[in-house]
This record gives structure tokens, sequence and C-alpha cells, in this order.
């Protein structure tokens, strides 16, 4: 196995530990990218991974957005 497919996998498994929701997984994956849900892992707790899920997705993924839109006109 590649160090990238075990690296990945790893991070995969982190994940459903960190959110074993479901409801809010699925939820979630309308507003966030498996790259914005890469950042959350390393917050060390569930009161800071909570905070960036409820309160930043929009303002993310406005963020991204404008990054792009700079990228496109460059």
């Amino acid at each position: 196995m590649s160090l990238l497919v075990t690296r990945n996998l790893r991070r995969m498994m982190q994940f459903a530990e960190l959110f074993p929701d479901l409801r809010i997984v699925s939820a979630l994956t309308t507003q966030l990218s498996w790259s914005h849900f890469l950042a959350l892992l390393p917050l060390k707790t569930q009161a800071a991974r909570s905070f960036f899920t409820e309160n930043r997705p929009r303002k993310l993924i406005g963020e991204s957005r404008k990054g792009q839109a700079r990228m496109a006109l460059s």
C-alpha cells in the first residue's frame, strides 16, 4: 500500500472517531469539503471542532471562493 493511501486511511479513521454522528457529518458535507474536514482534525477539543463546524462553514467557504476567484483573475 502506498504512503498516500495509508495516510488517507488513517485520516478517514481519525475523522470517523472524531465525528461519529452520521447526521452531523451528512449536514456538514453540504457545506464543507474534505480539505476543510482535514483542517479540523488537529483541533484538540470537541468544543473547538464544534465551534468551527457550527460557526465557520459559510465564512470558510466564502474565503475559499474568494481565493479561487483571485487565482482565476491572475
